[in-house]
């Protein structure tokens, strides 16, 4: 008989590479208006979230586009989150340890939901959106798609990644 533990655990451990927050995050802003808001992260183990602390100055321009692919590397992409706000008061970098693609957050939590608002050119609030990953078991109050007064809002679940469609 055989002895496959080196190869399982050469599987194994090349496998723990790639699991880490399950799917990137695609925002595309197909209005006039800019958008402002707050997106939220959930545990894949349980209901506890983790928010994704966004600085004040968080836009997405009119008719563009923003992919978030790691947590670990959310600087790079235009506009950057660069704070995440923990449970309550622990606000932490997008380089601390947890957030990397080994991190205990990163292998444990995905995308689950984006809270904004468009705003136009005079900053005044045009319509207000809560979409996102709809669970049952753990009493969200999220939705797939939201319609506003002037625009509407949807969150797609594809198999390779998660997208936001703003209209």
């Amino acid at each position: 008989m055989k002895n496959y533990y080196p190869l399982s655990f050469l599987i194994l451990f090349i496998s723990s590479f790639f699991y880490s927050q399950i799917k990137p995050l695609v925002i595309n802003n197909n209005t006039n208006y800019s958008v402002v808001g707050r997106i939220n992260i959930y545990s894949t183990n349980n209901c506890n979230d983790y928010y994704i602390f966004i600085p004040a100055d968080f836009i997405i321009m009119p008719n563009s586009s923003v992919t978030y692919n790691k947590y670990e590397n959310t600087n790079l992409s235009n506009p950057p989150i660069t704070q995440y706000l923990l449970n309550g008061p622990n606000i932490i970098s997008y380089n601390d340890p947890v957030l990397a693609s080994n991190g205990y957050i990163a292998n444990n939590t995905d995308w689950e939901q984006f809270q904004f608002q468009t705003i136009d050119s005079n900053n005044i609030a045009i319509d207000t959106f809560k979409v996102g990953v709809f669970r049952s078991n753990c009493d969200r109050k999220t939705f797939s798609t939201h319609y506003g007064t002037y625009s509407t809002a949807e969150w797609v679940i594809h198999p390779t990644y998660h997208e936001v469609n703003i209209y």
